[in-house]
């Protein structure tokens, strides 16, 4: 596999899936310069900022768009990789394409109108997309029947998710018996209290963001009200017996909910337990009872909690048994080299 020039454009903090990928290729040998939509567009925590932002958002994303033009001028790369590609204007895309680069896009989200205009109007102008959802690659096909489609897989981070302290041992406050890390949504807000209300015994941590709009009284103490991430996020995961895998149900604009999330991964890749939503998807990744637990539905969920929580020999079995599998297929690593042999494949 030879060494490539490649400019990529994602997410760069510390624990960020684009960040993920940009470093996986260059671990595997290429040459890879990076911008960052965050130095363009920068996070609005109060009100007065996100006005500001919505003010100034032309200006960014003239900005943004400067820089990749400017940085792909200096290095003239083989391949352009864009992580989803919020705020990469059409002009943009069409001006690389006119200097003969490569446009390949990783897409991991579901619905290709999650992220404004651009994106649905960008598709055509990609030589090769790559989507973490079965459902993505019919969804590519009606916007850009020429462009070539692959479906691959979420991973996980080596230099984020790793082992880092021993199972359970107090560090951080962060213990507890059943943990999600997750954005808020109505469906995982109410699979919680259930849960919570049928064994009211149990400590269950919820991290992410948005969960001060639940209102559910038996998750409120539950709630850590805060987003969590890089080392703490995956020191998390290994502090919880029980790591919940909830998919997201169908989002607007996708036309099915998720069969796996990236915490598919990460969590085993850390060594915590996992407890997943069935789908046909999760269960050929990960053997049942083998490499992970899996649940349909809010009963079988309370049983399989009930039971690895005093089961602790089988919970131990299933967690460094799913640790080893997860190492040995899902890294990103993986998913750079697969990127760069179906790519390489017609240069």
């Amino acid at each position: 596999m030879k060494s490539q020039k490649i400019l990529f454009i994602g997410d760069q903090w510390f624990g960020s899936d684009a960040r993920s990928l940009a470093f996986a290729l260059r671990r595997i040998g290429n040459c890879v310069a990076m911008v960052d939509p965050c130095t363009y567009f920068p996070t609005a925590n109060s009100r007065l900022s996100k006005i500001a932002n919505r003010l100034t958002l032309p200006i960014q994303t003239q900005a943004f768009n400067r820089a990749i033009l400017n940085e792909d001028s200096h290095i003239s790369p083989e391949l352009v990789v864009i992580f989803k590609g919020w705020g990469i204007s059409p002009k943009t895309l069409d001006i690389l394409r006119q200097r003969g680069r490569t446009l390949i896009q990783f897409y991991p989200d579901g619905s290709l109108f999650s992220h404004g205009k651009w994106i649905p109007l960008c598709v055509n102008r990609f030589h090769y997309w790559f989507t973490t959802k079965s459902f993505g690659i019919d969804d590519v096909a009606k916007l850009a029947p020429k462009c070539r489609t692959f479906l691959t897989n979420h991973a996980f981070d080596p230099d984020v998710h790793r082992p880092m302290v021993e199972p359970f041992q107090a560090v951080d406050g962060l213990c507890c018996d059943v943990s999600l890390i997750a954005h808020w949504d109505t469906t995982y807000e109410r699979i919680l209290a259930d849960l919570a209300s049928r064994i009211p015994n149990a400590r269950i941590k919820i991290w992410g963001s948005y969960w001060e709009r639940a209102k559910r009284p038996e998750i409120q103490n539950a709630i850590q009200r805060t987003p969590i991430t890089g080392d703490l996020y995956t020191k998390a995961m290994q502090q919880s017996k029980i790591n919940l895998g909830l998919l997201r149900t169908k989002q607007p604009g996708a036309p099915f909910g998720d069969k796996v999330t990236a915490r598919t991964f990460q969590i085993p890749a850390v060594g915590g337990f996992m407890l997943h939503e069935r789908t046909n998807e999760s269960t050929s990744l990960f053997e049942e009872g083998i490499h992970a637990a899996f649940f349909e539905g809010i009963d079988e969920l309370v049983k399989k909690v009930a039971y690895y929580l005093v089961n602790e020999t089988e919970r131990e079995k299933i967690r460094l048994q799913g640790h080893a599998i997860c190492l040995q297929n899902h890294s990103m690593d993986c998913r750079a080299r697969e990127i760069i042999t179906i790519t390489s494949r017609d240069t």
